[in-house]
């Protein structure tokens, strides 16, 4: 068999090109185990010998101008099976759209659009977070479980973090050029568990969709979250390995005696506990008034960063 690292040498491909052909049910995904059978060394993933020519055929098929429905078809596997996975999901909003592209004309909201996907796509990419279908001005995307040893609910704690360091970038460019003195926010919502994975249609051929509870849970989460916080859930959290667990600063804000706010550090709180759910605004949050979640108020550097 191959390791990850021999398959993407042997066939040029990226990483990132590798997890979406997996995702997409076009590569098995890999045997995960340790290597040399040695239980103290990281386990990686390992594909069969027949990887290599499947791919190359897909590349072959792809310079051809083939889509990858046709690809698909061509290959015998025109119809990928549902599958369920364990994944991590992310959804961030950006506060107060619509009162955003009301106070600006259209064009220069499309400008401000643009610059966030320009700002944010290298991110997503580099953590290789997979998009989903997002309602509104914001992004879904979900994290799978890979071959390069980086836990996936840790990686989207990471992808959190670093989408919220470059907002701030854009709220301040976007100051400047106004005058104004709005702050752009991306609230950020994170849950773990297990998904439904297929594939659905869109105009630009197929792909991954999710089907179930989890991502609806943290589109309800983010709606929850406000002035820029990441919010996650008790079982993204737990599910993190204890050295990137320990990295990160967490914890729920509690009402002192004296009236000020204190982030009680490493608990969790249901939602319910933390706000009015008889309010109006918030009725969409019912059916996630029992979640534990916790804030996310910082990402401590790694050994070697």
């Amino acid at each position: 068999m191959l390791s990850s690292k021999q398959l993407l040498e042997l066939t040029g491909v990226s990483r990132a090109t590798l997890n979406n052909y997996i995702a997409l049910g076009l590569l098995p995904r890999p045997t995960v185990k340790h290597p040399g059978g040695d239980a103290k060394a990281p386990r990686l993933g390992y594909f069969d010998h027949s990887a290599v020519e499947l791919i190359r055929q897909v590349g072959e098929l792809k310079r051809q101008g083939r889509s990858m429905a046709e690809i698909r078809q061509l290959i015998g596997q025109s119809k990928p099976s549902l599958r369920l996975t364990p994944l991590a999901i992310l959804v961030a909003d950006l506060q107060d759209s619509s009162r955003i592209r009301a106070e600006l004309p259209p064009q220069e909201y499309f400008e401000l659009l643009n610059e966030f996907w320009a700002l944010n796509a290298p991110i997503l990419r580099r953590l290789q977070a997979m998009p989903t279908k997002h309602p509104g001005d914001g992004l879904a995307s979900f994290f799978l479980p890979q071959t390069d040893g980086v836990d996936h609910r840790f990686r989207a704690v990471t992808c959190a973090v670093a989408l919220r360091e470059a907002m701030v970038d854009l709220s301040s460019g976007w100051r400047r050029r106004k005058n104004w003195f709005n702050d752009l926010l991306l609230n950020i919502a994170l849950h773990a568990g297990e998904e439904w994975l297929g594939e659905g249609q869109s105009a630009g051929g197929p792909e991954p969709w999710l089907l179930g509870e989890a991502l609806e849970q943290t589109a309800r989460l983010a709606g929850f979250a406000r002035d820029g916080a990441i919010w996650s859930s008790k079982a993204l959290i737990a599910g993190l390995p204890d050295p990137e667990r320990r990295r990160l600063r967490y914890g729920v804000r509690r009402c002192a005696p004296s009236g000020t706010s204190t982030l009680v550090p490493e608990t969790y709180a249901q939602l319910a506990r933390l706000m009015d759910l008889d309010s109006l605004n918030n009725q969409g949050l019912a059916p996630v008034a029992t979640l534990p979640i916790t804030e996310i108020v910082a990402l401590l550097p790694g050994p070697a960063e």
